[in-house]
């Protein structure tokens, strides 16, 4: 998923590893992290609500 988005992989020291993903204005719109528990993975989801043009209103 990644790769496909032109995104970094980073990695913390207990071992997750942490996934932005950005949007066409280069803000983050979600972020996953990935850590290792027991014989498999926890993954964790963060999404981000963009602020901005969308957000307002005009109003006649």
């Amino acid at each position: 998923m990644a790769e496909k988005n032109g995104a970094k992989v980073r990695e913390a020291a207990d071992g997750s590893k942490f996934v932005q993903i950005k949007n066409g204005w280069q803000g983050i719109t979600l972020l996953f992290r990935v850590t290792p528990e027991g014989g498999g993975s926890l993954i964790e989801l963060k999404k981000f609500y963009p602020m901005g043009i969308a957000a307002h209103k005009q109003c006649y």
